[in-house]
């Protein structure tokens, strides 16, 4: 697996909104297990199925939290159920925006509700780095993305630029 396969900006299924998953099974999994193989070879710390293509309610995150507590985690219709008023702002990469960090304001704290890989409800409070992440591939199963809230004209130049780098890669 390669970035390849990741969905970049400037393809519109990026922006469609992912539908609930009715149950897990075997179907689910193996998706899951694509998502994480995916991340692992391109060294990503999180991915949502939509930037695969797929719209279903999933999120797969890889990543140590600010207690470097590993988190390898599989999220099965995650949502957010409480979050802090304290905000921070943070650079944020994304596979589907490659190389191009982008500051983005989110809770400094989440508690999201998901059910995992057995089928049970499970919830996770999360700080930091952590629930930036979360936060980030939540959004995306919503169709949206940090480059949202730029000006049309930023955001063209990035489209642009991805263009390029589309080129250079295909040669």
């Amino acid at each position: 697996m390669t970035s390849d396969n990741v969905l970049w900006l400037d393809d519109p299924r990026i922006k469609a909104i992912s539908q609930a998953i009715a149950g897990v099974d075997d179907k689910t999994k193996l998706l899951v297990a694509r998502m994480f193989a995916t991340i692992d070879a391109i060294d990503d710390s999180g991915l949502a199925a939509i930037q695969l293509g797929v719209p279903q309610r999933i999120v797969v995150i890889n990543m140590d939290d600010d207690d470097k507590k590993h988190h390898r985690l599989a999220l099965i219709n995650p949502r957010i159920v409480k979050q802090s008023e304290e905000k921070t702002t943070h650079l944020e990469l994304c596979s589907s925006i490659p190389g191009h960090p982008l500051p983005a304001e989110r809770a400094q704290r989440v508690r999201v509700a998901f059910t995992d890989l057995d089928g049970k409800p499970q919830e996770i409070e999360a700080t930091g780095v952590f629930s930036v992440c979360l936060q980030h591939e939540i959004d995306h199963l919503d169709g949206r993305l940090l480059t949202d809230t730029l000006s049309d004209f930023k955001r063209g130049r990035i489209k642009i630029q991805l263009s390029k780098l589309r080129r250079k890669i295909a040669q």
